[in-house]
């Protein structure tokens, strides 16, 4: 990690190369604690998670820019073939939220997105996104200890946030208890905090066969898995149908948790759709975006600097 002099300006590596090298090895602090954590504030850095293809970074640069986590995405060079020519996992999931985002949809803040390629091909991509306090929904549902009322009050909640996304066009895709966080203290607590494989339609999708993706994605599977309950799909159609009953009733024989199968292939349709039909995705490769006014403007100046 370096420091400026100009501007405050903070890099950390010099590139995800080196983000990716520097974190090889190191101690994983568990994600819970460092996030709960108050703000060192001195530029360091934390690593969250390690997996063979992905990392979390937690940032604590100084004031005034916010705490950010850094998640990095790496393609293993035998298989770096398939990307050519791809839009890169970091740009489609930030050009989703950046566009939910400025269409006032509840979902965390995108704050960069960065990719390296060799020939056409993607080695690594990254994306950060502003840092928010809260519990992850698939830790609360298997929780022994949530009541029947929190369960189902979480379910009206999540009905309510799908059928604002659908509402707009927005499909999701990966529309997962973990992929929502529970926000603390505040109005809107639920919170959408990944979109890889979202997709933008200019019609309202409610109710919609695409729509269903989304919400099979929020029920309990047949192999087991995390999700709402079969009593809890009701709340869940109550909150996503609002002043339709007759809507909820016509979902109700739908809202069926898929087979193994079923489910594979409803995710190679959705990553394909994503890959050659309705791929959000930003121009470039990559940088730092300033969200003001109720829009993004990427930054020219190196004010912060990830990698």
């Amino acid at each position: 990690m370096t420091r400026g002099n100009e501007m405050s300006e903070v890099q950390y590596w010099s590139s995800l190369r080196g983000a990716w090298q520097a974190t090889e090895g190191c101690v994983v602090s568990p994600i819970s604690e460092a996030v709960a954590a108050p703000a060192r504030a001195d530029n360091s850095w934390q690593l969250i998670k390690s997996e063979t293809r992905v990392r979390l970074i937690l940032l604590d640069p100084e004031p005034p820019h916010p705490r950010v986590v850094l998640k990095i995405y790496r393609i293993p060079g035998h298989l770096a073939w398939r990307t050519f020519g791809m839009v890169s996992r970091a740009n489609r999931e930030f050009t989703a939220l950046m566009e939910a985002h400025q269409r006032g949809l509840p979902v965390v803040r995108p704050v960069s997105w960065l990719e390296a390629r060799s020939l056409g091909c993607l080695n690594f991509s990254a994306i950060s996104l502003e840092l928010v306090r809260g519990i992850n929904l698939e830790d609360v549902l298997k929780d022994n200890s949530t009541s029947v009322e929190q369960r189902l009050k979480l379910a009206q909640e999540t009905g309510v946030l799908l059928a604002g996304m659908h509402r707009q066009g927005m499909v999701w895709g990966t529309a997962y208890p973990r992929n929502v966080l529970i926000q603390e203290d505040h109005n809107d607590r639920l919170l959408v905090i990944d979109t890889p494989y979202a997709q933008w339609h200019s019609n309202n999708l409610l109710g919609s066969t695409l729509a269903m993706m989304d919400l099979r994605g929020m029920v309990r599977s047949k192999g087991g898995g995390w999700g709402f309950k079969q009593l809890e799909r009701q709340a869940l159609l109550t909150g996503y149908c609002a002043d339709d009953p007759g809507l909820a009733v016509e979902l109700r024989s739908l809202l069926v948790p898929h087979s193994t199968r079923q489910s594979k292939l409803e995710r190679l349709k959705k990553r394909s759709a994503n890959v050659l039909i309705s791929s959000p995705r930003s121009k470039g490769h990559g940088g730092i975006y300033r969200f003001q006014d109720g829009g993004y403007q990427q930054l020219d100046s190196n004010a912060v600097s990830i990698v």
